[in-house]
Protein backbone atom coordinates (compact mmCIF):
# COMPACT_ATOMS: atom_id res chain seq x y z
CA UNK A 1 0.00 0.00 0.00
CA UNK A 2 1.68 3.22 -1.14
CA UNK A 3 1.45 6.49 0.71
CA UNK A 4 0.87 9.54 -1.48
CA UNK A 5 3.02 12.65 -1.54
CA UNK A 6 0.17 14.50 0.16
CA UNK A 7 0.38 12.09 3.07
CA UNK A 8 4.17 12.49 3.17
CA UNK A 9 3.70 16.25 3.36
CA UNK A 10 1.61 15.78 6.47
CA UNK A 11 4.61 14.34 8.23
CA UNK A 12 6.52 17.55 7.59
CA UNK A 13 3.73 19.55 9.22
CA UNK A 14 3.58 17.12 12.14
CA UNK A 15 7.35 17.32 12.58
CA UNK A 16 7.37 21.14 12.57
CA UNK A 17 4.42 21.50 14.94
CA UNK A 18 5.66 18.67 17.16
CA UNK A 19 9.14 20.12 17.52
CA UNK A 20 7.72 23.56 18.36
CA UNK A 21 5.55 22.01 21.07
CA UNK A 22 8.44 19.94 22.47
CA UNK A 23 10.65 23.03 22.69
CA UNK A 24 7.89 24.90 24.51
CA UNK A 25 7.37 21.98 26.88
CA UNK A 26 11.12 21.70 27.49
CA UNK A 27 11.54 25.40 28.25
CA UNK A 28 8.62 25.54 30.68
CA UNK A 29 9.01 22.08 32.20
CA UNK A 30 8.71 22.54 35.99
CA UNK A 31 9.82 19.12 37.22
CA UNK A 32 13.31 20.15 38.32
CA UNK A 33 16.70 18.56 37.77
CA UNK A 34 16.93 14.90 38.74
CA UNK A 35 20.17 13.83 40.39
CA UNK A 36 20.99 11.34 37.61
CA UNK A 37 20.27 13.81 34.82
CA UNK A 38 22.43 16.34 36.65
CA UNK A 39 25.33 13.87 36.71
CA UNK A 40 24.84 12.81 33.07
CA UNK A 41 25.03 16.42 31.91
CA UNK A 42 28.18 16.99 33.91
CA UNK A 43 29.78 13.82 32.53
CA UNK A 44 28.94 14.87 28.96
CA UNK A 45 31.23 17.83 29.42
CA UNK A 46 34.28 16.18 30.93
CA UNK A 47 34.04 12.37 31.24
CA UNK A 48 33.49 10.31 28.06
CA UNK A 49 32.89 7.10 30.06
CA UNK A 50 31.03 8.78 32.90
CA UNK A 51 30.89 6.64 36.03
CA UNK A 52 30.50 3.34 34.14
CA UNK A 53 33.85 1.98 35.33
CA UNK A 54 32.65 1.79 38.94
CA UNK A 55 28.84 1.85 38.63
CA UNK A 56 28.44 -0.78 35.90
CA UNK A 57 26.18 1.51 33.85
CA UNK A 58 26.37 1.21 30.04
CA UNK A 59 29.39 3.10 28.72
CA UNK A 60 27.80 3.71 25.29
CA UNK A 61 25.31 6.18 26.76
CA UNK A 62 28.08 8.36 28.16
CA UNK A 63 30.08 8.14 24.94
CA UNK A 64 27.08 9.22 22.89
CA UNK A 65 26.34 12.19 25.15
CA UNK A 66 29.98 13.24 25.21
CA UNK A 67 30.23 13.02 21.41
CA UNK A 68 27.00 14.89 20.74
CA UNK A 69 27.84 17.63 23.21
CA UNK A 70 31.33 18.26 21.84
CA UNK A 71 30.55 17.74 18.15
CA UNK A 72 27.15 19.42 17.88
CA UNK A 73 26.83 21.45 21.06
CA UNK A 74 29.02 24.24 19.70
CA UNK A 75 26.45 24.88 16.95
CA UNK A 76 23.77 25.69 19.50
CA UNK A 77 25.49 28.88 20.61
CA UNK A 78 23.81 30.34 23.69
CA UNK A 79 21.65 27.20 23.96
CA UNK A 80 24.64 24.88 24.40
CA UNK A 81 23.57 23.82 27.93
CA UNK A 82 20.30 22.64 26.34
CA UNK A 83 21.91 21.03 23.30
CA UNK A 84 21.55 17.44 24.55
CA UNK A 85 17.90 18.02 25.48
CA UNK A 86 17.16 19.46 22.04
CA UNK A 87 19.02 16.67 20.23
CA UNK A 88 17.12 13.98 22.12
CA UNK A 89 13.80 15.78 21.58
CA UNK A 90 14.44 15.97 17.83
CA UNK A 91 15.50 12.32 17.59
CA UNK A 92 12.49 11.22 19.67
CA UNK A 93 10.09 13.04 17.38
CA UNK A 94 11.71 11.86 14.13
CA UNK A 95 11.84 8.24 15.28
CA UNK A 96 8.18 8.41 16.32
CA UNK A 97 7.15 9.78 12.92
CA UNK A 98 9.23 7.19 11.08
CA UNK A 99 7.62 4.36 13.04
CA UNK A 100 4.11 5.70 12.39
CA UNK A 101 4.95 6.13 8.69
CA UNK A 102 5.97 2.46 8.44
CA UNK A 103 2.80 1.34 10.22
CA UNK A 104 0.67 3.62 8.03
CA UNK A 105 1.99 1.91 4.91
CA UNK A 106 0.36 -1.25 6.20
CA UNK A 107 -2.82 0.40 7.45
CA UNK A 108 -3.57 4.06 6.72
CA UNK A 109 -6.52 4.38 9.08
CA UNK A 110 -6.14 6.89 11.92
CA UNK A 111 -2.45 7.80 11.48
CA UNK A 112 -2.99 11.39 12.64
CA UNK A 113 -4.92 10.32 15.73
CA UNK A 114 -2.36 7.60 16.41
CA UNK A 115 0.40 10.21 16.30
CA UNK A 116 -1.53 12.55 18.62
CA UNK A 117 -2.22 9.82 21.17
CA UNK A 118 1.48 8.97 21.35
CA UNK A 119 2.92 12.46 21.07
CA UNK A 120 0.78 14.10 23.80
CA UNK A 121 1.09 11.17 26.19
CA UNK A 122 2.78 11.92 29.52
CA UNK A 123 5.38 9.23 28.83
CA UNK A 124 6.51 10.69 25.50
CA UNK A 125 6.56 14.32 26.66
CA UNK A 126 8.40 13.41 29.83
CA UNK A 127 10.95 11.07 28.28
CA UNK A 128 11.75 13.08 25.14
CA UNK A 129 12.64 16.24 27.11
CA UNK A 130 15.11 14.72 29.53
CA UNK A 131 18.66 13.38 29.36
CA UNK A 132 18.29 9.91 30.85
CA UNK A 133 19.24 6.45 29.60
CA UNK A 134 15.64 5.63 28.76
CA UNK A 135 15.49 8.49 26.24
CA UNK A 136 17.72 6.92 23.55
CA UNK A 137 16.27 3.48 24.32
CA UNK A 138 12.74 4.58 23.36
CA UNK A 139 14.12 6.25 20.24
CA UNK A 140 15.76 2.97 19.20
CA UNK A 141 12.62 0.97 20.01
CA UNK A 142 10.66 3.22 17.64
CA UNK A 143 13.17 2.45 14.91
CA UNK A 144 13.07 -1.28 15.66
CA UNK A 145 9.28 -1.41 15.55
CA UNK A 146 9.23 0.59 12.31
CA UNK A 147 11.76 -1.81 10.82
CA UNK A 148 9.61 -4.79 11.81
CA UNK A 149 6.58 -3.34 10.03
CA UNK A 150 8.82 -2.70 7.04
CA UNK A 151 9.72 -6.39 7.09
CA UNK A 152 6.05 -7.25 7.25
CA UNK A 153 5.63 -5.59 3.85
CA UNK A 154 8.99 -6.65 2.40
CA UNK A 155 10.22 -9.81 4.17
CA UNK A 156 13.37 -10.02 2.01
CA UNK A 157 14.46 -6.42 2.51
CA UNK A 158 18.04 -6.31 3.79
CA UNK A 159 17.59 -2.62 4.60
CA UNK A 160 14.83 -3.27 7.12
CA UNK A 161 16.69 -6.27 8.53
CA UNK A 162 19.76 -4.17 9.28
CA UNK A 163 17.68 -1.30 10.66
CA UNK A 164 15.87 -3.67 13.00
CA UNK A 165 19.01 -5.52 14.06
CA UNK A 166 21.14 -2.41 14.65
CA UNK A 167 18.51 -0.43 16.56
CA UNK A 168 17.55 -3.39 18.76
CA UNK A 169 21.19 -4.17 19.55
CA UNK A 170 21.95 -0.54 20.43
CA UNK A 171 18.85 -0.32 22.61
CA UNK A 172 20.14 -3.16 24.81
CA UNK A 173 23.64 -1.69 24.89
CA UNK A 174 22.21 1.66 26.02
CA UNK A 175 20.15 0.10 28.82
CA UNK A 176 19.92 -3.48 30.07
CA UNK A 177 16.21 -3.14 30.80
CA UNK A 178 15.62 -2.87 27.03
CA UNK A 179 16.17 -6.63 26.88
CA UNK A 180 12.65 -7.16 28.20
CA UNK A 181 11.22 -4.87 25.50
CA UNK A 182 13.14 -6.71 22.76
CA UNK A 183 11.81 -10.02 24.09
CA UNK A 184 8.32 -8.51 23.86
CA UNK A 185 8.88 -7.72 20.20
CA UNK A 186 10.26 -11.21 19.52
CA UNK A 187 7.14 -12.79 21.04
CA UNK A 188 4.88 -10.35 19.20
CA UNK A 189 6.36 -10.86 15.74
CA UNK A 190 7.46 -14.46 16.16
CA UNK A 191 4.21 -15.78 17.58
CA UNK A 192 2.99 -18.85 15.74
CA UNK A 193 -0.33 -18.80 13.92
CA UNK A 194 -0.12 -15.06 13.47
CA UNK A 195 -2.93 -15.25 10.91
CA UNK A 196 -4.31 -18.80 10.82
CA UNK A 197 -6.34 -18.26 7.66
CA UNK A 198 -3.23 -17.68 5.54
CA UNK A 199 -1.70 -20.55 3.54
CA UNK A 200 1.55 -20.40 5.49
CA UNK A 201 0.65 -19.03 8.91
CA UNK A 202 4.04 -19.14 10.68
CA UNK A 203 7.05 -18.96 8.36
CA UNK A 204 6.82 -15.30 7.35
CA UNK A 205 6.51 -13.79 10.80
CA UNK A 206 9.05 -16.12 12.40
CA UNK A 207 11.59 -15.08 9.79
CA UNK A 208 10.94 -11.41 10.49
CA UNK A 209 11.90 -11.73 14.14
CA UNK A 210 15.37 -13.19 13.36
CA UNK A 211 17.07 -9.75 13.40
CA UNK A 212 15.74 -9.24 16.94
CA UNK A 213 17.04 -12.61 18.12
CA UNK A 214 20.43 -11.84 16.58
CA UNK A 215 20.50 -8.38 18.17
CA UNK A 216 19.71 -9.83 21.59
CA UNK A 217 22.52 -12.41 21.34
CA UNK A 218 25.10 -9.95 19.97
CA UNK A 219 24.29 -7.35 22.65
CA UNK A 220 24.60 -9.92 25.43
CA UNK A 221 27.96 -11.09 24.07
CA UNK A 222 29.27 -7.53 23.71
CA UNK A 223 28.18 -6.65 27.24
CA UNK A 224 29.84 -9.80 28.63
CA UNK A 225 33.10 -9.10 26.77
CA UNK A 226 33.16 -5.50 27.92
CA UNK A 227 32.68 -6.48 31.55
CA UNK A 228 35.37 -9.15 31.27
CA UNK A 229 38.05 -6.95 29.73
CA UNK A 230 37.28 -3.74 31.66
CA UNK A 231 36.25 -5.29 35.00
CA UNK A 232 32.95 -3.44 34.96
CA UNK A 233 30.88 -4.25 38.07
CA UNK A 234 27.41 -5.77 37.78
CA UNK A 235 24.60 -3.23 37.66
CA UNK A 236 21.66 -3.84 40.07
CA UNK A 237 19.37 -4.41 37.09
CA UNK A 238 19.80 -7.76 35.43
CA UNK A 239 21.88 -9.28 38.23
CA UNK A 240 19.87 -12.48 37.98
CA UNK A 241 21.72 -14.15 40.86
CA UNK A 242 19.43 -12.23 43.20
CA UNK A 243 16.46 -14.20 41.84
CA UNK A 244 17.68 -17.21 43.83
CA UNK A 245 17.23 -15.40 47.15
CA UNK A 246 13.77 -15.53 48.80
CA UNK A 247 14.45 -12.18 50.44
CA UNK A 248 14.59 -10.53 47.01
CA UNK A 249 11.20 -11.97 46.02
CA UNK A 250 9.62 -10.83 49.26
CA UNK A 251 10.97 -7.28 48.99
CA UNK A 252 10.04 -6.93 45.31
CA UNK A 253 6.56 -8.39 45.78
CA UNK A 254 5.83 -5.58 48.21
CA UNK A 255 6.34 -3.14 45.32
CA UNK A 256 3.73 -4.72 43.03
CA UNK A 257 1.19 -1.93 43.51
CA UNK A 258 3.73 0.70 42.47
CA UNK A 259 4.58 -1.08 39.24
CA UNK A 260 1.00 -1.90 38.31
CA UNK A 261 -0.09 1.68 39.01
CA UNK A 262 2.39 3.09 36.49
CA UNK A 263 1.39 0.45 33.92
CA UNK A 264 -2.22 1.55 34.22
CA UNK A 265 -1.34 5.26 34.21
CA UNK A 266 1.05 5.34 31.26
CA UNK A 267 -1.05 3.05 29.07
CA UNK A 268 -3.86 5.46 29.96
CA UNK A 269 -7.26 4.14 31.19
CA UNK A 270 -9.35 5.92 28.47
CA UNK A 271 -7.18 4.31 25.78
CA UNK A 272 -7.44 0.90 27.46
CA UNK A 273 -11.23 1.21 27.66
CA UNK A 274 -11.57 2.40 24.06
CA UNK A 275 -9.22 -0.33 22.84
CA UNK A 276 -11.17 -3.00 24.70
CA UNK A 277 -14.42 -1.78 23.19
CA UNK A 278 -12.90 -1.80 19.71
CA UNK A 279 -11.74 -5.39 20.17
CA UNK A 280 -15.13 -6.58 21.42
CA UNK A 281 -16.98 -4.90 18.57
CA UNK A 282 -14.63 -6.33 15.90
CA UNK A 283 -13.85 -9.77 17.32
CA UNK A 284 -15.57 -11.56 14.43
CA UNK A 285 -13.71 -9.60 11.75
CA UNK A 286 -10.95 -11.69 10.11
CA UNK A 287 -9.71 -9.24 7.48
CA UNK A 288 -6.16 -7.93 7.19
CA UNK A 289 -6.93 -4.94 9.43
CA UNK A 290 -7.98 -7.27 12.22
CA UNK A 291 -4.93 -9.48 11.73
CA UNK A 292 -2.70 -6.44 12.26
CA UNK A 293 -4.69 -5.64 15.40
CA UNK A 294 -3.23 -8.78 16.94
CA UNK A 295 0.21 -7.17 16.94
CA UNK A 296 -0.99 -4.37 19.17
CA UNK A 297 -3.06 -6.62 21.43
CA UNK A 298 0.08 -8.63 22.14
CA UNK A 299 2.09 -5.48 22.85
CA UNK A 300 -0.46 -4.42 25.49
CA UNK A 301 -0.62 -7.88 27.08
CA UNK A 302 3.13 -8.41 27.04
CA UNK A 303 3.78 -4.93 28.46
CA UNK A 304 1.85 -6.03 31.55
CA UNK A 305 4.03 -9.12 31.91
CA UNK A 306 7.12 -7.10 31.03
CA UNK A 307 6.40 -4.64 33.83
CA UNK A 308 6.32 -7.50 36.33
CA UNK A 309 9.54 -8.94 34.90
CA UNK A 310 11.32 -5.60 35.30
CA UNK A 311 9.98 -5.38 38.85
CA UNK A 312 11.63 -8.66 39.90
CA UNK A 313 14.74 -8.41 37.70
CA UNK A 314 15.84 -5.14 39.29
CA UNK A 315 17.33 -4.61 42.69
CA UNK A 316 16.44 -0.92 42.45
CA UNK A 317 13.07 0.75 42.89
CA UNK A 318 12.87 3.08 39.88
CA UNK A 319 9.80 3.71 37.75
CA UNK A 320 11.85 4.66 34.71
CA UNK A 321 13.27 1.14 34.37
CA UNK A 322 9.86 0.10 33.07
CA UNK A 323 9.66 2.83 30.41
CA UNK A 324 10.78 0.63 27.46
CA UNK A 325 8.07 -2.00 28.08
CA UNK A 326 5.50 0.65 28.96
CA UNK A 327 6.23 2.51 25.73
CA UNK A 328 5.54 -0.58 23.64
CA UNK A 329 2.32 -1.14 25.58
CA UNK A 330 1.31 2.48 25.03
CA UNK A 331 1.89 2.05 21.29
CA UNK A 332 -0.53 -0.87 21.44
CA UNK A 333 -3.29 0.94 23.34
CA UNK A 334 -2.88 4.10 21.25
CA UNK A 335 -3.24 2.22 17.97
CA UNK A 336 -6.34 0.40 19.21
CA UNK A 337 -7.86 3.66 20.45
CA UNK A 338 -7.05 5.38 17.14
CA UNK A 339 -9.29 2.86 15.36
CA UNK A 340 -12.32 4.22 17.21
CA UNK A 341 -14.47 7.00 15.78
CA UNK A 342 -12.59 10.27 15.36
CA UNK A 343 -14.51 12.26 18.07
CA UNK A 344 -13.83 9.58 20.70
CA UNK A 345 -10.15 9.34 19.76
CA UNK A 346 -9.79 13.13 19.90
CA UNK A 347 -11.40 13.21 23.35
CA UNK A 348 -8.89 10.63 24.54
CA UNK A 349 -6.02 12.76 23.23
CA UNK A 350 -7.44 15.82 25.00
CA UNK A 351 -7.75 13.84 28.25
CA UNK A 352 -3.94 13.93 28.49
CA UNK A 353 -4.33 17.59 29.40
CA UNK A 354 -5.24 16.70 32.97
CA UNK A 355 -2.03 14.93 34.05
CA UNK A 356 0.22 17.05 31.81
CA UNK A 357 -1.39 20.38 32.79
CA UNK A 358 -1.23 19.30 36.43
CA UNK A 359 2.55 19.77 36.29
CA UNK A 360 2.07 23.54 36.44
CA UNK A 361 -0.45 23.59 39.30
CA UNK A 362 1.19 25.29 42.26
CA UNK A 363 0.44 23.34 45.43
CA UNK A 364 2.29 21.15 47.89
CA UNK A 365 1.35 17.90 46.16
CA UNK A 366 2.37 18.88 42.64
CA UNK A 367 1.78 16.00 40.20
CA UNK A 368 -1.03 14.71 42.43
CA UNK A 369 -2.71 13.18 39.34
CA UNK A 370 0.38 11.05 38.70
CA UNK A 371 1.19 7.76 40.46
CA UNK A 372 3.14 8.28 43.67
CA UNK A 373 5.83 5.95 42.29
CA UNK A 374 6.52 8.45 39.49
CA UNK A 375 6.19 11.74 41.34
CA UNK A 376 8.37 10.62 44.26
CA UNK A 377 11.12 9.73 41.81
CA UNK A 378 10.79 12.79 39.58
CA UNK A 379 9.63 15.70 41.69
CA UNK A 380 9.09 14.94 45.37
CA UNK A 381 12.58 13.56 45.71
CA UNK A 382 15.19 14.48 48.26
CA UNK A 383 17.72 14.58 45.40
CA UNK A 384 15.78 16.59 42.78
CA UNK A 385 16.96 20.20 42.81
CA UNK A 386 15.34 23.37 41.46
CA UNK A 387 11.82 21.87 41.31
CA UNK A 388 9.13 24.11 39.92
CA UNK A 389 11.70 26.48 38.37
CA UNK A 390 11.59 26.94 34.57
CA UNK A 391 15.38 26.98 34.43
CA UNK A 392 15.44 25.91 30.79
CA UNK A 393 13.40 29.01 29.93
CA UNK A 394 15.86 31.21 31.78
CA UNK A 395 18.82 29.55 30.03
CA UNK A 396 17.26 30.11 26.59
CA UNK A 397 16.59 33.82 27.18
CA UNK A 398 19.67 34.79 29.14
CA UNK A 399 23.23 35.28 28.01
CA UNK A 400 25.08 38.00 29.89
CA UNK A 401 23.28 36.89 33.06
CA UNK A 402 25.12 33.56 32.88
CA UNK A 403 28.59 35.10 32.48
CA UNK A 404 30.66 35.12 35.70
CA UNK A 405 27.63 35.16 38.03
CA UNK A 406 27.87 35.60 41.78
CA UNK A 407 25.89 32.74 43.32
CA UNK A 408 24.77 32.59 46.92
CA UNK A 409 23.76 29.20 48.35
CA UNK A 410 23.70 28.84 52.16
CA UNK A 411 25.76 26.01 53.61
CA UNK A 412 24.15 25.46 56.98
CA UNK A 413 20.51 24.83 56.04
CA UNK A 414 20.66 23.93 52.35
CA UNK A 415 19.65 20.38 51.43
CA UNK A 416 21.79 18.75 48.71
CA UNK A 417 23.85 21.87 48.10
CA UNK A 418 26.46 20.05 46.02
CA UNK A 419 23.88 19.01 43.42
CA UNK A 420 22.74 22.63 43.09
CA UNK A 421 26.33 23.75 42.58
CA UNK A 422 26.91 21.02 39.97
CA UNK A 423 23.97 22.14 37.85
CA UNK A 424 24.70 25.87 38.13
CA UNK A 425 28.29 25.21 37.05
CA UNK A 426 26.85 23.42 34.00
CA UNK A 427 24.64 26.30 32.86
CA UNK A 428 26.90 29.26 33.73
CA UNK A 429 30.43 30.39 32.85
CA UNK A 430 33.08 30.99 35.54
CA UNK A 431 30.68 31.28 38.50
CA UNK A 432 31.72 32.39 41.98
CA UNK A 433 29.95 30.78 44.94
CA UNK A 434 29.19 32.40 48.27
CA UNK A 435 27.68 31.19 51.54
CA UNK A 436 26.90 32.62 54.99
CA UNK A 437 30.57 33.17 55.77
CA UNK A 438 31.11 35.32 52.67
CA UNK A 439 27.69 36.97 52.40
CA UNK A 440 29.12 40.36 53.37
CA UNK A 441 31.40 40.45 50.32
CA UNK A 442 28.93 39.25 47.68
CA UNK A 443 27.96 42.86 47.00
CA UNK A 444 31.55 43.47 45.86
CA UNK A 445 31.26 40.72 43.23
CA UNK A 446 30.73 42.52 39.89
CA UNK A 447 28.75 39.77 38.13
CA UNK A 448 24.97 39.18 38.08
CA UNK A 449 23.57 37.82 41.35
CA UNK A 450 21.88 34.42 41.74
CA UNK A 451 20.35 33.31 45.04
CA UNK A 452 19.25 29.72 45.61
CA UNK A 453 17.79 28.27 48.79
CA UNK A 454 16.58 24.75 49.58
CA UNK A 455 15.61 24.47 53.22
CA UNK A 456 13.33 22.31 55.34
CA UNK A 457 10.47 24.13 57.04
CA UNK A 458 7.60 23.06 59.30
CA UNK A 459 5.09 25.44 57.72
CA UNK A 460 3.58 23.48 54.85
CA UNK A 461 1.09 25.97 53.40
CA UNK A 462 3.49 28.42 51.73
CA UNK A 463 7.11 29.01 50.84
CA UNK A 464 8.48 31.43 53.42
CA UNK A 465 12.01 31.85 52.09
CA UNK A 466 12.21 35.35 50.55
CA UNK A 467 14.40 36.70 47.76
CA UNK A 468 16.85 39.38 48.85
CA UNK A 469 16.45 42.93 47.61
CA UNK A 470 17.49 43.27 44.00
CA UNK A 471 16.40 43.07 40.36
CA UNK A 472 15.47 39.57 39.26
CA UNK A 473 13.97 38.42 35.98
CA UNK A 474 12.67 35.20 37.49
CA UNK A 475 11.76 34.37 41.07
CA UNK A 476 10.27 31.03 41.95
CA UNK A 477 9.37 29.22 45.13
CA UNK A 478 8.00 25.71 45.29
CA UNK A 479 7.54 23.01 47.90
CA UNK A 480 8.63 19.38 47.90
CA UNK A 481 7.05 16.69 50.02
CA UNK A 482 9.72 13.98 50.08
CA UNK A 483 9.59 10.85 52.19
CA UNK A 484 12.32 12.18 54.46
CA UNK A 485 10.47 15.43 55.14
CA UNK A 486 7.09 13.70 55.61
CA UNK A 487 8.57 11.63 58.43
CA UNK A 488 9.79 14.83 60.09
CA UNK A 489 6.51 16.66 59.34
CA UNK A 490 8.40 19.13 57.19
CA UNK A 491 8.56 20.23 53.56
CA UNK A 492 11.45 21.40 51.43
CA UNK A 493 11.09 25.04 50.41
CA UNK A 494 12.93 25.95 47.20
CA UNK A 495 13.43 29.66 46.53
CA UNK A 496 15.34 30.58 43.39
CA UNK A 497 16.13 34.17 42.36
CA UNK A 498 17.62 34.61 38.89
CA UNK A 499 18.92 37.85 37.32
Amino acid sequence: MKVSMGNNRRYGYWAFAGMAFLILFLLERPIGIHVDENNYLNFAQSAPLGDSLFSGKPYIFYLFNYSMYHLLGVWFGNLKPLSLHLIYSCLSLLSLLWMIHQIEKTSRKGAGIFYSLLFFSPLFLLNSTQVMMETPVLILLNISLGGLFGLQRAPNSSKFRWITFTSACLAILFKDSAMVAILMLILTFGWKNFHPRTENPTAKMNKNCFPLVGALLVALILNALMKKFTNLPNHPFGNFKTLFFPRHWISQTAKTYDFLSIWLFYLWPPSLIAGSYYLLSNRQNENSENSQTRFFIRLVFLSFLGTLIVQFASGLHFARYTYPVLWLGLIGTSWLASQMSRPIAILIAFSYFFPVGNLWVEHLDRMNLWPSFVKEELYHSYFTVFPGVPLHHWIAFSSAEREKPCIFIPKKLTVNREAMITYLEWITHSPQFFDETTLSVISECPGPKIYAYREAQTLIDDCHVPCPTGNFSLTSCSLQNSRQTIENKEVLANRTCLP
